[in-house]
């Protein structure tokens, strides 16, 4: 097996993770109002999002791709409201204090919000096919070695960007007072509501 193949799959996964959407605007949202821990599990369950997606264009699932892109408005919708309600919801925690409190050890409802999040985009599925396409990261078909690589390549390196960001927000974090932090988490949760409402708008 190339090594190649690995590279490619992990910094595709790496690529993948960095835009700035409304999911990675509540990693970055938890990592600062719950710390580390909480943010990079929040970035993992994208990332797992990521790699299923991977996993339905590496494996050439045709039946789960066709559906998922026959009930793309209807998915996207989901999203969309998903989106605005947890942006709602962060917007009316004013204060960080209360928050650690009342999610404290939530660590696996943080995992699939964001992982759900993900898997109601199916937009995903078609910037990664078009990234897979551009790397020359499809495999003959049959060769579900290559395609399995490619699968855990792209999750790990979606998850090393999480790993980076939240140590860097983590380290940042002590350099804000709390009335900058409520700021801030204000702002995430206006950002994350702006999301959901301009994308129902454009359904």
């Amino acid at each position: 097996m190339a090594l190649s193949l690995i590279v490619k799959s992990i910094a595709a996964g790496f690529i993948i993770a960095i835009p700035t959407g409304p999911v990675g605007a509540i990693c970055v949202r938890t990592a600062l109002a719950q710390g580390r821990m909480a943010g990079l599990v929040s970035g993992l369950g994208s990332a797992l999002g990521d790699a299923f997606y991977v996993a339905v264009a590496e494996f050439g699932l045709t039946a789960v791709s066709s559906f998922i892109m026959s009930q793309y408005h209807w998915l996207h919708f989901v999203g969309c409201i998903l989106i605005t309600c947890l942006g709602l919801n962060i917007i009316l925690k004013t204060r960080l204090s209360g928050i650690r409190a009342m999610e404290e050890n939530r660590h696996r409802r943080l995992f699939v919000s964001t992982l759900l999040l993900s898997l109601v985009n199916p937009a995903i599925l078609i910037s990664l096919t078009a990234l897979i396409a551009s790397l020359g990261m499809f495999g003959d078909r049959g060769d579900y070695l290559s395609a399995s690589v490619c699968v855990l390549g792209v999750f790990i390196g979606s998850s090393l960007w999480w790993i980076m960001l939240t140590g860097i927000l983590d380290r940042l974090k002590g350099r804000f007072t709390e009335m900058q932090m409520n700021g801030a988490s204000r702002i995430t949760g206006f950002v994350i509501t702006g999301f959901g409402l301009s994308a129902l708008l454009f359904l």
